[in-house]
């Protein structure tokens, strides 16, 4: 298999939608785990006795109703151009009414990666860079964060210790993992405030609520600078990183157009337009046009 066929069969994932238009995570989560499964024993092959309690802990992670047997829906539906699923005898399994997950469990099923695909992934570095970054970035800004961010589950899935190790087994996911230091340097900038709202909670001395956000995302590429930086408190966050909320050039909030409340809670995001950012501290510049500019042409939707 040749890199182009791999990436545009990953680009061409069929995923259904939710009521929000917000597409199904699960062919990716078990793509992300079958890859950092590969890159540290060398094949993707796992049954799905082994593979449903972490794949599927995972997914539900991401939202949605928690059911027992969430990794089914991957195991079963990944495309088989990518993907090949068999019983304890090697009889192929085909997607059919009425299997799911005690199905698969009773009949032992086994899955991996095609033979073509994992010797493409185990032999060229870069095509597991380039696969696994398409993928990631397949999910949504709030599914990422959801990954990286949230309390763990217990224990970890291989892929959430991949992303949140500071000494990563692979290179791949040596550019999702933040710097500790960003954080830290952002928010002494901002004087443990809040950029927007200006909530400055603390606990035992420490913030408590607040983060580093990037403005061009840290999985998209963007840069641990502080130019690229804002302490916003978590609301203010997964708003800026869903699109719900944006800035302009000279740094005040834009609330997009699709958003919509009716508690007096949720209506006071549609108060932030027109807020002017907070400024950092002396010496540190303010967040730059051009990681602005990023947002509003990438994320923020108008």
């Amino acid at each position: 298999m040749k890199p182009d066929t791999l990436f545009a069969a990953l680009d061409g994932l069929r995923r259904y939608s939710n009521d929000l238009g917000v597409p199904a995570q699960h062919k990716p989560v078990l793509l992300l785990w079958l890859f950092d499964r590969l890159a540290e024993r060398g094949s993707s092959e796992v049954g799905y006795a082994d593979a449903h309690g972490p794949v599927g802990a995972l997914i539900n992670k991401l939202g949605g109703p928690r059911t027992l047997h969430r990794a089914a829906d991957p195991f079963l539906r990944l495309e088989r151009t990518l993907w090949q699923l068999s019983d304890r005898a090697g009889a192929p399994i085909p997607v059919a009414r009425g299997v799911g997950g005690p199905q698969l469990l009773e009949r032992g099923a086994v899955g991996r990666l095609r033979p073509e695909v994992e010797h493409l992934l185990r032999t060229d570095p870069d095509s597991l860079d380039e696969a696994t970054r398409r993928t990631w970035m397949s999910l949504t800004p709030e599914q990422r964060h959801s990954v990286v961010d949230s309390a763990p589950v217990d224990p970890l899935s291989p892929f959430e210790q991949a992303v949140r190790t500071t000494a990563p087994r692979h290179r791949a996911y040596s550019r999702l993992v933040r710097d500790t230091g960003f954080r830290v340097l952002v928010l002494t900038a901002y004087r443990n405030t809040c950029a927007i709202c200006g909530y400055d909670g603390l606990m035992g001395g420490q913030s408590v609520g607040l983060e580093a956000a990037h403005l061009h995302g840290h999985a998209a590429g963007g840069p641990d600078r502080i130019e690229n930086g804002l302490a916003l408190c978590v609301l203010h966050h997964r708003l800026l990183d869903s699109g719900a909320i944006g800035l302009t050039p000279d740094r005040t909030v834009v609330v997009s157009s699709t958003y919509r409340a009716t508690s007096a809670a949720g209506q006071a995001v549609l108060a932030l337009a027109g807020t002017r950012l907070a400024d950092p501290v002396a010496p540190h510049p303010p967040v730059s046009a051009d990681f602005i500019r990023w947002h509003t042409d990438g994320v923020f939707r108008p």
